[in-house]
Protein backbone atom coordinates (compact mmCIF):
# COMPACT_ATOMS: atom_id res chain seq x y z
CA UNK A 1 0.00 0.00 0.00
CA UNK A 2 1.37 3.32 -1.03
CA UNK A 3 0.71 6.68 0.75
CA UNK A 4 1.89 10.18 0.12
CA UNK A 5 3.23 12.42 2.36
CA UNK A 6 -0.16 14.46 3.09
CA UNK A 7 -1.98 11.08 3.90
CA UNK A 8 0.79 10.40 6.66
CA UNK A 9 0.80 13.66 8.00
CA UNK A 10 -2.95 14.28 7.90
CA UNK A 11 -3.20 13.94 11.61
CA UNK A 12 -1.00 15.71 12.51
CA UNK A 13 -1.26 19.52 14.62
CA UNK A 14 -0.67 22.09 12.02
CA UNK A 15 1.59 23.95 15.00
CA UNK A 16 3.59 20.19 15.67
CA UNK A 17 7.59 21.01 15.20
CA UNK A 18 8.17 18.74 12.44
CA UNK A 19 5.98 21.23 10.01
CA UNK A 20 7.23 24.55 11.84
CA UNK A 21 10.69 22.83 10.54
CA UNK A 22 9.53 21.89 7.00
CA UNK A 23 8.39 25.37 6.64
CA UNK A 24 11.84 27.15 7.90
CA UNK A 25 13.36 24.85 5.44
CA UNK A 26 10.89 25.50 2.70
CA UNK A 27 11.26 29.36 2.91
CA UNK A 28 14.66 29.50 3.65
CA UNK A 29 15.59 27.29 0.57
CA UNK A 30 13.27 29.26 -1.77
CA UNK A 31 14.70 32.64 -0.60
CA UNK A 32 18.09 31.45 -0.97
CA UNK A 33 17.44 30.75 -4.94
CA UNK A 34 15.71 33.91 -5.04
CA UNK A 35 18.89 35.32 -3.79
CA UNK A 36 20.85 33.65 -5.98
CA UNK A 37 18.56 34.52 -8.86
CA UNK A 38 19.05 38.28 -8.59
CA UNK A 39 22.40 37.98 -8.30
CA UNK A 40 23.16 35.89 -11.12
CA UNK A 41 20.80 38.56 -12.77
CA UNK A 42 22.95 42.06 -12.06
CA UNK A 43 21.18 43.14 -8.87
CA UNK A 44 24.48 44.58 -7.61
CA UNK A 45 26.30 44.54 -10.05
CA UNK A 46 26.19 48.28 -11.40
CA UNK A 47 25.45 49.59 -14.68
CA UNK A 48 29.07 50.74 -16.38
CA UNK A 49 28.04 53.55 -19.38
CA UNK A 50 30.40 53.70 -21.86
CA UNK A 51 30.90 55.83 -25.17
CA UNK A 52 31.20 54.16 -28.07
CA UNK A 53 29.67 53.52 -31.76
CA UNK A 54 26.89 51.87 -32.83
CA UNK A 55 28.04 49.82 -35.86
CA UNK A 56 25.04 48.17 -37.04
CA UNK A 57 22.10 49.39 -38.61
CA UNK A 58 20.78 49.58 -42.17
CA UNK A 59 17.64 47.93 -43.51
CA UNK A 60 15.95 46.61 -40.11
CA UNK A 61 13.13 44.21 -40.50
CA UNK A 62 11.10 44.01 -37.61
CA UNK A 63 7.38 43.74 -36.18
CA UNK A 64 6.21 46.88 -33.69
CA UNK A 65 4.51 45.97 -31.08
CA UNK A 66 3.44 47.95 -27.76
CA UNK A 67 3.50 45.78 -24.71
CA UNK A 68 5.89 45.63 -21.65
CA UNK A 69 8.96 45.87 -22.39
CA UNK A 70 9.21 42.06 -21.11
CA UNK A 71 7.45 40.87 -24.22
CA UNK A 72 10.13 41.55 -26.20
CA UNK A 73 12.00 38.64 -25.51
CA UNK A 74 8.63 36.18 -26.13
CA UNK A 75 8.86 37.81 -29.20
CA UNK A 76 12.93 37.44 -29.61
CA UNK A 77 12.26 33.61 -28.86
CA UNK A 78 9.53 33.39 -31.13
CA UNK A 79 11.40 35.01 -34.30
CA UNK A 80 14.29 32.49 -33.35
CA UNK A 81 12.25 29.66 -34.13
CA UNK A 82 10.77 30.94 -37.13
CA UNK A 83 14.25 31.65 -38.72
CA UNK A 84 15.37 28.20 -37.42
CA UNK A 85 18.04 30.02 -35.00
CA UNK A 86 19.18 28.37 -31.84
CA UNK A 87 18.11 30.70 -28.91
CA UNK A 88 21.56 30.55 -27.87
CA UNK A 89 22.70 32.03 -30.63
CA UNK A 90 21.01 35.01 -31.62
CA UNK A 91 23.27 37.23 -30.24
CA UNK A 92 23.66 40.36 -32.75
CA UNK A 93 21.25 38.57 -35.59
CA UNK A 94 18.12 39.63 -33.34
CA UNK A 95 17.50 43.13 -32.14
CA UNK A 96 14.82 44.57 -29.68
CA UNK A 97 14.70 48.36 -30.43
CA UNK A 98 13.03 50.40 -27.44
CA UNK A 99 10.90 53.78 -28.47
CA UNK A 100 10.05 55.11 -24.77
CA UNK A 101 10.71 55.90 -21.52
CA UNK A 102 9.00 53.60 -18.90
CA UNK A 103 8.04 55.63 -16.57
CA UNK A 104 6.56 57.70 -19.16
CA UNK A 105 5.00 54.78 -21.50
CA UNK A 106 3.37 52.81 -18.45
CA UNK A 107 2.53 49.40 -19.46
CA UNK A 108 2.85 50.10 -23.62
CA UNK A 109 5.81 51.33 -24.43
CA UNK A 110 6.35 50.81 -27.91
CA UNK A 111 9.56 48.33 -28.86
CA UNK A 112 10.14 46.32 -32.03
CA UNK A 113 12.36 43.12 -32.44
CA UNK A 114 13.90 42.42 -36.19
CA UNK A 115 16.97 41.75 -37.98
CA UNK A 116 19.34 43.63 -39.66
CA UNK A 117 19.09 42.19 -43.76
CA UNK A 118 22.55 43.58 -44.71
CA UNK A 119 24.00 41.82 -41.37
CA UNK A 120 24.67 38.16 -42.40
CA UNK A 121 25.47 38.45 -46.76
CA UNK A 122 23.24 36.08 -48.35
CA UNK A 123 21.44 34.67 -44.61
CA UNK A 124 20.91 38.35 -44.11
CA UNK A 125 18.68 38.43 -47.70
CA UNK A 126 17.34 35.29 -46.76
CA UNK A 127 15.32 35.62 -43.36
CA UNK A 128 14.51 39.05 -44.35
CA UNK A 129 12.29 37.02 -47.44
CA UNK A 130 11.53 34.42 -44.91
CA UNK A 131 9.49 37.11 -42.42
CA UNK A 132 8.39 38.88 -45.03
CA UNK A 133 6.85 36.54 -46.58
CA UNK A 134 4.93 35.51 -43.50
CA UNK A 135 2.97 38.33 -44.03
CA UNK A 136 0.48 36.49 -46.19
CA UNK A 137 -0.83 34.34 -43.64
CA UNK A 138 -1.85 36.57 -41.11
CA UNK A 139 -5.49 36.76 -39.83
CA UNK A 140 -7.16 40.40 -40.99
CA UNK A 141 -7.42 42.94 -37.96
CA UNK A 142 -9.94 45.71 -38.12
CA UNK A 143 -7.18 48.55 -36.36
CA UNK A 144 -3.62 48.85 -36.98
CA UNK A 145 -2.67 49.46 -33.01
CA UNK A 146 -0.61 47.29 -32.07
CA UNK A 147 -1.76 47.43 -28.37
CA UNK A 148 -2.72 44.07 -26.30
CA UNK A 149 -2.13 42.29 -29.91
CA UNK A 150 -0.50 38.68 -30.10
CA UNK A 151 2.51 38.70 -32.04
CA UNK A 152 1.06 36.55 -34.89
CA UNK A 153 -0.87 39.18 -35.91
CA UNK A 154 0.91 41.63 -36.60
CA UNK A 155 2.84 42.18 -39.71
CA UNK A 156 6.83 42.69 -40.11
CA UNK A 157 7.75 46.02 -41.81
CA UNK A 158 10.90 46.96 -42.71
CA UNK A 159 13.05 50.59 -42.47
CA UNK A 160 16.08 51.36 -42.42
CA UNK A 161 18.30 52.75 -39.24
CA UNK A 162 21.92 54.86 -39.59
CA UNK A 163 25.09 53.35 -39.13
CA UNK A 164 28.19 54.03 -37.35
CA UNK A 165 25.77 56.44 -35.09
CA UNK A 166 27.95 57.66 -31.52
CA UNK A 167 26.17 55.79 -28.36
CA UNK A 168 26.02 55.54 -24.94
CA UNK A 169 26.90 51.55 -24.28
CA UNK A 170 26.34 49.07 -21.50
CA UNK A 171 27.40 45.33 -21.13
CA UNK A 172 24.87 44.02 -18.54
CA UNK A 173 24.03 40.55 -16.93
CA UNK A 174 21.43 38.58 -18.67
CA UNK A 175 19.99 35.35 -17.50
CA UNK A 176 16.98 35.14 -20.23
CA UNK A 177 15.02 35.13 -17.04
CA UNK A 178 12.13 36.83 -15.01
CA UNK A 179 14.70 38.82 -13.01
CA UNK A 180 16.17 39.87 -15.97
CA UNK A 181 13.57 41.57 -17.28
CA UNK A 182 12.99 43.30 -14.20
CA UNK A 183 16.04 44.96 -13.61
CA UNK A 184 15.93 45.50 -17.58
CA UNK A 185 12.87 47.85 -17.14
CA UNK A 186 13.51 49.32 -13.73
CA UNK A 187 17.49 49.44 -13.31
CA UNK A 188 19.58 49.28 -17.26
CA UNK A 189 17.33 51.64 -18.80
CA UNK A 190 16.69 54.40 -16.27
CA UNK A 191 20.02 54.57 -15.53
CA UNK A 192 20.98 54.69 -19.84
CA UNK A 193 18.48 57.70 -20.00
CA UNK A 194 19.86 59.58 -16.64
CA UNK A 195 22.84 59.54 -18.67
CA UNK A 196 22.08 60.68 -22.15
CA UNK A 197 19.97 63.26 -20.54
CA UNK A 198 23.24 64.38 -18.10
CA UNK A 199 25.31 65.48 -21.34
CA UNK A 200 25.45 68.81 -22.50
CA UNK A 201 23.20 69.54 -25.53
CA UNK A 202 20.51 66.60 -24.54
CA UNK A 203 19.32 68.38 -21.31
CA UNK A 204 15.98 68.36 -23.35
CA UNK A 205 16.13 65.05 -24.78
CA UNK A 206 12.36 63.63 -25.86
CA UNK A 207 12.37 60.58 -27.74
CA UNK A 208 14.86 57.58 -25.62
CA UNK A 209 15.10 54.55 -28.74
CA UNK A 210 17.94 52.04 -27.34
CA UNK A 211 18.99 49.04 -29.19
CA UNK A 212 19.44 45.66 -27.72
CA UNK A 213 20.67 42.27 -28.36
CA UNK A 214 21.55 39.71 -25.92
CA UNK A 215 23.71 36.17 -25.85
CA UNK A 216 22.32 33.64 -23.39
CA UNK A 217 25.59 31.63 -23.68
CA UNK A 218 27.51 34.45 -22.05
CA UNK A 219 24.81 35.82 -19.97
CA UNK A 220 25.21 39.06 -21.35
CA UNK A 221 22.78 42.01 -23.13
CA UNK A 222 24.52 44.88 -24.81
CA UNK A 223 22.72 48.20 -24.81
CA UNK A 224 23.22 50.87 -27.34
CA UNK A 225 21.39 54.61 -26.41
CA UNK A 226 22.21 56.67 -29.79
CA UNK A 227 24.03 59.72 -29.09
CA UNK A 228 22.78 61.71 -32.22
CA UNK A 229 20.33 60.95 -34.96
CA UNK A 230 17.49 59.60 -32.57
CA UNK A 231 14.71 60.35 -34.46
CA UNK A 232 15.83 57.93 -37.06
CA UNK A 233 15.57 55.32 -34.86
CA UNK A 234 11.94 55.75 -33.74
CA UNK A 235 11.11 55.27 -37.81
CA UNK A 236 8.18 57.67 -38.18
CA UNK A 237 7.13 56.85 -34.80
CA UNK A 238 5.70 59.97 -32.61
CA UNK A 239 6.95 61.14 -29.22
CA UNK A 240 4.48 60.25 -26.72
CA UNK A 241 5.10 61.87 -22.96
CA UNK A 242 2.36 62.17 -20.26
CA UNK A 243 -0.19 63.74 -21.76
CA UNK A 244 -0.11 60.35 -23.80
CA UNK A 245 -1.47 57.87 -21.09
CA UNK A 246 -5.16 56.93 -21.43
CA UNK A 247 -5.36 55.13 -18.67
CA UNK A 248 -4.63 55.67 -14.92
CA UNK A 249 -5.88 53.39 -12.62
CA UNK A 250 -6.73 54.08 -8.95
CA UNK A 251 -7.40 52.19 -6.16
CA UNK A 252 -9.46 53.50 -2.92
CA UNK A 253 -10.31 53.33 0.62
CA UNK A 254 -12.16 55.49 2.61
CA UNK A 255 -13.07 55.12 6.30
CA UNK A 256 -16.47 57.01 7.30
CA UNK A 257 -15.66 56.82 11.17
CA UNK A 258 -12.44 59.50 10.43
CA UNK A 259 -13.54 61.10 7.58
CA UNK A 260 -10.95 60.56 5.08
CA UNK A 261 -10.55 58.20 1.97
CA UNK A 262 -6.61 57.04 0.96
CA UNK A 263 -5.82 56.89 -2.85
CA UNK A 264 -3.08 54.70 -4.57
CA UNK A 265 -2.53 55.41 -8.11
CA UNK A 266 -1.62 51.49 -9.22
CA UNK A 267 0.30 52.46 -12.13
CA UNK A 268 3.44 50.23 -10.53
CA UNK A 269 1.10 47.67 -9.55
CA UNK A 270 -0.43 47.20 -13.00
CA UNK A 271 3.25 47.21 -14.36
CA UNK A 272 4.16 44.34 -12.02
CA UNK A 273 1.09 42.48 -13.17
CA UNK A 274 1.80 42.92 -16.97
CA UNK A 275 6.11 41.81 -16.58
CA UNK A 276 4.71 39.15 -15.02
CA UNK A 277 2.02 37.86 -17.50
CA UNK A 278 4.11 38.76 -20.80
CA UNK A 279 6.85 37.15 -19.38
CA UNK A 280 5.28 33.86 -19.29
CA UNK A 281 2.42 34.06 -21.60
CA UNK A 282 4.89 34.83 -25.06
Amino acid sequence: MLMNYHELTMNESRDSPAKKKQFLVISVGGFGIFLWALVTAGFLSPVQISEGVFVGGGEFVYKPMAKDYASSMGLARAMCSQLDIHEHKWVDIIYALYLDETAVAGPDNRYMVGIFSNDSGPDGEERKRSLLASNNFLEPRESSDTKFLQHKSVPYEVGILPTNIKAAIVHFPYTNGFISLLLNNYKVLPAILRHVKSIEGNDGIENFPVITTCSVEQQMCTHYAPLEQREQFMLGRPIEGNDGIENFPVITTCSVEQQMCTHYAVSILLKFVSLLFTSFYL
